[in-house]
């Protein structure tokens, strides 16, 4: 997934001062999802989680394709939620735009190597984890931290959809 360019310039910003910014009532586009909202995370680094727990949902458009619509999502825009991200993207050295994009590279090939397992026979899943299991020490050059994070935010603070 290429990181669109609006959001890139977004993160280029918070990344580069690492402090939330709370609600930019200046933007044209505020509230876009809700009044006091911290508009740290305007754009999400997690788009799309997938998750559906945030208020987002799988929708298709009139052409057909999936989009992740997260327009109900307000987890990321809570300001204890945006401070929590900002601590573990810098516990987890993800501090730089380029460190976020790799880390969504990474995502997007874990989402698409479980896709492909899910579609492999019961026998190549043996055979595929008695490499896994052979190659451990890889274990650590390959896992997502971003995953990992979004983990911690869901149990420590966990979105609320009512």
């Amino acid at each position: 997934m290429i990181m669109h360019e609006l959001a890139r310039k977004h993160f280029e910003k918070i990344l580069s001062e690492l402090r939330c910014v709370g609600a930019w009532e200046e933007c044209a586009y505020y509230p876009c999802h809700q009044e006091h909202q911290d508009c740290t995370w305007c754009f999400c680094p997690f788009y799309p989680c997938e998750d559906e727990c945030t208020g987002g949902k799988w929708k298709t458009t009139s052409q057909g394709t999936r989009i992740w619509d997260c327009s109900h999502c307000i987890w990321i825009h809570r300001s204890d939620v945006a401070a929590k991200l900002m601590e573990l993207l810098i516990r987890f050295g993800i501090t730089s735009v380029d460190d976020l994009e790799r880390e969504l590279q990474k995502r997007d090939e874990m989402r698409a190597a479980m896709s492909d397992e899910e579609s492999m026979t019961e026998e190549k899943n043996k055979n595929e984890n008695k490499k896994e299991n052979k190659n451990k020490k890889k274990e650590g050059e390959n896992k997502c931290n971003l995953l990992l994070i979004f983990e911690i935010l869901k149990e420590e603070m966990p979105p609320n959809t009512d």
